[in-house]
This record gives C-alpha cells, structure tokens and sequence, in this order.
C-alpha cells in the first residue's frame, strides 16, 4: 500500500508588485520549498503578474495591488472568502506594506500570520499590525 501524505497546512504567500519586482525568484523557491514539505500553497498575487510566473502546482489567487494604503487594505479584506474556501490556515505578508492588510486579514480568519521584513521600511509598519 502507497504511503500518502497529506499536507497539514494551507498557506497564502501574499506579494504585491513592488515585492515581486525584485524578490520573483526568492517567491519561487519559496513556493517550491514549501510543497516540498507538503504544505499546500496559495500564491497570492497582483493581476497584472504574468500566469508563466507562478507555480502551476499550486492554488494562483490574484488581487489588484494599490500604492494607496486604504485600498490595498480593503483589496486584501475581500480576499476573505476565496481564502475560507481554500481552508488558508496561515497568511504570510511578503512586503511591509502588505502587513496592516494581512493582519487583519489574518484576524478576521481567526488564523496567524508572518510577516517578512527585507528592509529598515518595514520598522514603520510593525507599529500598525501590532495595534
């Protein structure tokens, strides 16, 4: 009988287009890394990012990035449902400015989440998430 291993978590990497511009290939292996370890992964990422790159072994989420806060927070809020029928069990913000969004998103969803940080910008932001 054939060993078959269920994931045991449901994560969303969250980008937005500034993120990805620079950190594509980091995303990638990130992806890939993580349904190596049997996590299934929503790859959740601006609309105008081309299907060619993200993985196609796994869920592809798109959204409409904004440099306007207010915006992007409701943008990522109405994500909610997509992410309840995906079962999302953890929320990972890829970028700074995805954070306040995130983690309301994340309270919402009674789920947690993890917020990367890659420059000093992202010291600003903490305070808002951690409110």
């Amino acid at each position: 009988m054939p060993l078959t291993i269920i994931p045991t978590m449901n994560a969303a990497l969250i980008a937005n287009t500034a993120w990805m511009d620079e950190e594509l290939v980091m995303f990638r292996y990130l992806v890939v890394g993580l349904i190596d370890e049997h996590v299934r992964v929503a790859q959740v990422v601006p609309e105008s990012m081309s299907e060619t790159d993200t993985s196609a072994f796994s869920e592809r989420v798109t959204w409409r990035d904004t440099s306007w806060k207010w915006l992007r927070r409701r943008r990522l809020a109405q994500l909610a449902e997509r992410f309840e029928s995906l079962q999302i069990d953890l929320i990972h913000a890829l970028d700074g400015r995805l954070w306040e969004g995130a983690a309301a998103l994340a309270r919402r969803l009674s789920v947690p989440a993890i917020f990367r940080s890659s420059s000093y910008l992202d010291v600003n932001p903490s305070a808002a998430v951690t409110q």
